[in-house]
Parts: C-alpha cells; sequence; structure tokens
C-alpha cells in the first residue's frame, strides 16, 4: 500500500519546513506544490 501526507495551512506557516523533514526522517519523496505551480505556470505563486 502507498502512503502520503498531506499539509495544508496558511502562507508561512511552516508547511515546507516540516514536509521536508518529515520525508527526510521517513526517507519518503517530497513534493511541494507552490514549486510545482510556479515551474508550470512561469510565474511565482505570488504573482498568480
Amino acid at each position: 500500500m502507498d502512503s502520503s501526507i498531506v499539509l495544508c495551512g496558511f502562507m508561512g506557516c511552516g508547511k515546507t519546513t516540516v514536509g521536508k523533514r518529515a520525508a527526510r526522517l521517513l526517507a519518503w519523496d517530497f513534493y511541494d506544490l507552490d514549486l510545482y505551480i510556479e515551474e508550470k505556470m512561469g510565474l511565482t505563486v505570488t504573482e498568480i
């Protein structure tokens, strides 16, 4: 069975920091949706 964790919250509340640390501790991949969106759209999340 595949497992995943999704972190939701306000901007600047630490989702990326906690997500990266949890991924490292669990030896899982970490995906940052903001970075994915920025790469696909060619704009920052703030600009969007």
